[in-house]
């Protein structure tokens, strides 16, 4: 349940920067989520999900779901689509995307946005996902 103590220090760093709106907390977690997903997809040396690494994410999903809900099917799609939009890339231009379509932008009370995922609560956060997801831990 480590990542449980992550996710509250991420949403606690959310509210120190002044993202309040709950949708926005919500955004920034899937995100973490989706990053764990890819880095365990790119272990494979496949330049896709496969059926393995998919199976394996909708079990660690639902462990996950159990402690707190989450979105498995749209964190999944996310994660591909994402995987996707890299390897097309990679193959057709022989670079990558622009960062902007891979960061997670939040409105402060003040009306600014920033990208919270370079914030070291979320790392770590994505850190002990995939460490419960190679773990098989809930």
């Amino acid at each position: 349940m480590s990542h449980l103590v992550h996710m509250v220090k991420v949403k606690d760093a959310l509210e120190s920067a002044g993202v309040m709106c709950p949708v926005a907390h919500s955004h920034v977690i899937q995100e973490a989520f989706v990053r764990c997903l890819l880095t365990q997809a790119t272990r494979t040396g496949e330049s896709h999900f496969t059926a393995a690494v998919q199976d394996k994410a909708y079990i660690q999903l639902d462990k996950w779901n159990k402690v707190a809900p989450l979105n498995a099917a749209y964190i999944i799609q996310l994660a591909k689509t994402r995987m996707n939009v890299l390897v097309g890339s990679l193959r057709d231009t022989g670079s990558l995307p622009c960062a902007k379509q891979f960061t997670t932008l939040v409105k402060t009370t003040n009306g600014d946005e920033i990208d919270f995922t370079s914030d070291p609560s979320f790392n770590e956060l994505v850190f002990f996902l995939k460490k419960e997801f190679e773990g098989c831990y809930e």
